[in-house]
């Protein structure tokens, strides 16, 4: 059975603070209150535990919504796998 695997790349911005509200807003970086965090979660996808934790460090929030994800898929070596596949299907 021959399996292709994938590479994702997430490319991280500065820190929210160093950002400027242009670069904040390609991200789609939303400041969201701890006040506001539990009303949220759900909606950000946010597990209860990490909510928690969050609180317990008292400072709001960054949440990117649009960071850009890249897939990068994984090729097997044609000339190690094809004639393996070939004979499983009969072809040589």
């Amino acid at each position: 059975m021959v399996a292709v695997g994938w590479t994702f790349v997430c490319t991280t911005p500065d820190p929210p603070g160093k950002m400027s509200a242009a670069e904040m807003e390609k991200y789609g970086i939303e400041k969201i209150p701890l006040n506001e965090l539990k009303k949220r979660a759900d909606e950000l996808h946010i597990a209860p535990e990490t909510v928690e934790e969050l609180l317990k460090q008292g400072e709001p929030i960054y949440y990117a919504h649009n960071l850009p994800v890249v897939a990068i898929p994984h090729h097997p070596e044609p000339p190690v796998f094809l004639p393996k596949i070939l004979e499983k299907l009969g072809e040589k």
